[in-house]
């Protein structure tokens, strides 16, 4: 122990000498010094201060290094090593000062006369400011129950929200390129243009642009014309659909989904051509918004064979006369319901409507053309001439005498009797 001259005199009392001579040993006394004289106090340990630390990235922090005896005294002037084991994510000097370089975690240690201490440094994440590019659907109607919303763009954050028309919204977070959105009917009921943006938490983070979501209005419902098709193997027809909303109103621009229920049978493309497959029934459904509509379609055998009576047919000048068609398929099987198209040859001489009466219109001779299914038949028919001559009486009666100019006379009396 080192001594101190010139404060004490052995001629001081015993207890007085005692008392200064502790408060002596205290002032010049070395704590770093081992009292037995055998130099400097070892380390016991080392503690860091602060004991753990979190930055931004840039940001720096002065850490102190205290070394203690096994008494937990304070060693001073002892020399201190730093090192940091990610520099990547944060360096420290020889002085201990610590920089944060990015995100991550890093353990620096200190180390004094070969004790160590630790120190865990976390260095925070800055996020970004989000960019959105699209959302999907970017069309969603008033009758949708739920619509799933996927927002794509860059930067999103864990604990990003979407800003829906201004308003933050809880978003799942997919990954760094998409968030999730759930709307319900309460944010579908009106029609109109909203907005939707990100944002994204700090540490930094920021707000997107915007991108748009329509709301339109809702199909209530979908009509087809015809409800019902009846065709022949090889036949198409063309059915037309409209969606219609709550107050019956056709919405315009919508697009279909056509489905046959029996592909083998009918067959049906994207604009609504129908096309007979083979002898079967079937149901086309049209789609649109959620809602549908349905068709029934009966295929079946095609006409083989149109028989027309009479043939040959004639009618007189100005009068007319019924052509009767028959449709038959394959084993000269009749089948009823087939639609038959009539035309005449020569218009100026015989006339024919739709369902089959022939009209004189000229003296001569023409065909009559029934056609079913592709399948043709024709009729000669031959417009004659009448001619009146006298009035003569005949069996007491006074008639008007007529007959054709192809030579048959006939008369009619009183009566209403042909002879």
């Amino acid at each position: 122990m080192r001594r101190c001259s010139g404060f004490l005199s052995r001629r001081t009392p015993t207890v007085l000498g005692l008392s200064l001579a502790a408060l002596v040993a205290g002032a010049c006394g070395d704590a770093t010094t081992d009292p037995g004289g055998g130099g400097p106090r070892p380390v016991a340990h080392v503690a860091v201060l602060p004991s753990a630390a979190q930055l931004l990235p840039g940001e720096t922090l002065q850490l102190r290094a205290v070394a203690r005896a096994a008494d937990d005294s304070e060693l001073t002037g002892r020399t201190v090593g730093w090192q940091s084991f990610n520099t990547s994510v944060a360096s420290v000097s020889a002085t201990g000062l610590l920089t944060a370089m990015s995100s991550g975690n890093a353990v620096v240690r200190a180390t004094i006369e070969g004790v160590s201490a630790n120190v865990t440094v976390q260095v925070a994440k800055v996020n970004a400011v989000p960019a959105v590019s699209s959302v999907s659907p970017d069309v969603v109607e008033t009758t949708t129950p739920v619509a799933v919303l996927t927002v794509a763009g860059t930067g999103f954050a864990v604990g990003a929200v979407i800003l829906w028309d201004g308003t933050p919204r809880p978003a799942e977070y997919i990954g760094p390129t998409e968030l999730r959105l759930v709307l319900g009917p309460s944010d579908l009921r009106v029609p109109g243009t909203r907005t939707l943006a990100v944002r994204n938490p700090a540490p930094g983070g920021g707000t997107s642009g915007t991108v748009s979501l329509t709301i339109a209005v809702g199909v209530s419902s979908v009509v087809v014309t015809p409800t019902e098709l009846t065709l022949s193997v090889g036949q198409s027809a063309t059915l037309e659909a409209k969606a219609l909303d709550a107050n019956g109103m056709e919405l315009l621009g919508r697009t279909f989904t056509f489905t046959s229920s029996s592909p083998g049978a009918v067959t049906v493309n994207a604009n609504g051509v129908v096309t007979a497959r083979n002898v079967g029934p079937a149901i086309i459904t049209a789609a649109s918004g959620g809602r549908s509509a349905d068709v029934s379609v009966t295929v079946v055998a095609p006409v083989q064979f149109v028989w027309v009576t009479p043939n040959p047919a004639a009618v007189l000048l100005g009068s007319s006369t019924q052509l009767t068609a028959r449709t038959f398929t394959a084993g000269m099987v009749e089948v009823m319901g087939r639609t038959v198209t009539w035309s005449s040859a020569n218009t100026d001489i015989a006339t024919v409507d739709a369902t089959g009466r022939v009209v004189g219109v000229a003296k001569g001779a023409t065909r009559i053309r029934a056609e079913s299914e592709g399948v043709v038949a024709w009729v000669d028919l031959e417009v004659r001439q009448w001619t009146s001559v006298s009035t003569l009486a005949l069996r007491g009666f006074t008639e008007t005498l007529v007959w054709p100019d192809v030579g048959t006379t006939t008369y009619v009396d009183s009566q209403g009797n042909t002879h």
